[in-house]
């Protein structure tokens, strides 16, 4: 397993890279947790609803959900066709990494843009077929989805 480091101005961003993460999920179900990272689900097909911190909510294909560090998530309904991606990352101590943390406690829910729908599937692709170079082009996907 490697671990991508992104910067964005003051910010790193550090993001799990191995052939099995992010992994594409089916019919997602998972019982209250937390965890030590953010975790930015990508629904590309289907819809769930997902409790953060005893609030629901209800994503379709092309929503997200970045949920904060140590808040409590569970799956509470999921379609039958649905596919998901779930990306972990953590931030670093800085300015900027508690600001954003401000903007997205507990969770924030975001429409992707068509483009962003795209880097998912190709990250998909690339995981999937693992072709001549994927490790970079994977790389280069996670930098586009986080920009």
């Amino acid at each position: 397993m490697e671990t991508l480091k992104l910067t964005f101005g003051n910010c790193e961003c550090k993001m799990r890279v191995d052939e099995n993460l992010p992994q594409k999920i089916y019919n997602y179900f998972e019982d209250r947790h937390s965890n030590a990272e953010y975790e930015l689900f990508v629904i590309l097909k289907g819809g769930f609803t997902m409790d953060v911190e005893d609030q629901e909510y209800t994503l379709e294909s092309g929503d997200a959900l970045i949920i904060a560090p140590s808040k409590y998530h569970c799956s509470v309904k999921t379609s039958s066709d649905l596919e998901n991606l779930i990306f972990p990352f953590m931030l670093n101590s800085s300015v900027a990494s508690s600001e954003f943390l401000k903007k997205v406690s507990p969770c924030k829910k975001l429409r992707l843009s068509q483009l962003s729908k795209m880097v998912c599937e190709n990250i998909v692709s690339e995981l999937e077929n693992k072709p001549s170079f994927w490790q970079e082009s994977v790389k280069a996907n996670y930098s586009l989805l986080m920009t």
